[in-house]
């Protein structure tokens, strides 16, 4: 207890410039690392090692997406936020489902099954995003004036098929997200994903009209090597108005 609370701070700075401020969440990733001794022993994820609530992986440490406990200490988690403190919004980062591998969460879905649940793997794994999804956008919506916002990934196809974030659906569908901002960290040379095309590809998806799309961009890259851009790697060394030119495109759609 540093005798003050950092978040009210930030909070009441945000809002005496001008600025919105909002809490980012990542929902299931616990540590970017397998190492459990990171893992502080004062957290629920410390106490729940070793009870299929936590997985462990090479890349990372997570939360069980099918856990019903999982999902209450996330939703009681966001509502402590937005019930103490004058956030604007609560924005989801780009982690769900970390891996497609049947093993991960083997356990729960045969439990699913033999109490007679029928999707299938994947569909059950949708839901189990879509459901907390629902359940915190219901929630954020029980305070005047905040949104729930989702910054998904730039692979629209990814999202749906390895980390079961329907996408579609939230865009589509009232209920869900207010807004939803992809990451489309890429240049317009970048040989695999780039920009106008994944751009495009966004912006042609159905979309409700309670659901805003805003296209996020990486400021961060300039002056650095993009690595994996293939034969634009340089882009964002040498061109120095990319996110002007990127701005210029979204506006003309």
């Amino acid at each position: 207890d540093p005798g003050f609370d950092p978040h009210e701070i930030m909070v009441s700075e945000a809002h005496y410039a001008g600025l919105k401020i909002e809490a980012w969440i990542n929902p299931y990733r616990i540590k970017g690392t397998s190492d459990t001794g990171k893992i502080a022993k004062s957290s629920p994820a410390y106490e729940w090692l070793d009870t299929g609530k936590v997985i462990v992986l090479d890349n990372g440490i997570y939360y069980n997406p099918a856990d019903e406990e999982v999902i209450e200490l996330i939703v009681s988690g966001v509502e402590e936020v937005v019930s103490n403190y004058d956030v604007d919004g609560i924005h989801f980062d780009d982690y769900f489902y970390p891996t497609t591998d049947k093993s991960f969460d083997e356990k729960s879905y045969k439990s699913y099954c033999s109490a007679g649940g029928n999707l299938d793997l994947k569909q059950w794994r949708t839901e189990n995003v879509n459901a907390l999804v629902a359940s915190l956008y219901s929630l954020v919506h029980q305070y005047k004036d905040k949104v729930f916002s989702i910054s998904p990934a730039a692979d629209i196809d990814k999202n749906i098929n390895e980390y079961y974030a329907d996408v579609k659906l939230w865009m589509r569908s009232e209920g869900f997200a207010d807004i939803i901002i992809p990451q489309i960290y890429f240049g317009f040379k970048n040989e695999k994903m780039r920009f106008e095309k994944v751009a495009d590809e966004w912006g042609a998806l159905k979309r409700n009209d309670s659901v805003r799309l805003i296209c996020g961009l990486a400021l961060y890259k300039y002056g650095k090597e993009d690595e994996f851009a293939g034969s634009g790697k340089n882009e964002w060394l040498t061109d120095k108005d990319i996110i002007v030119r990127q701005k210029e495109y979204i506006c003309t759609k």
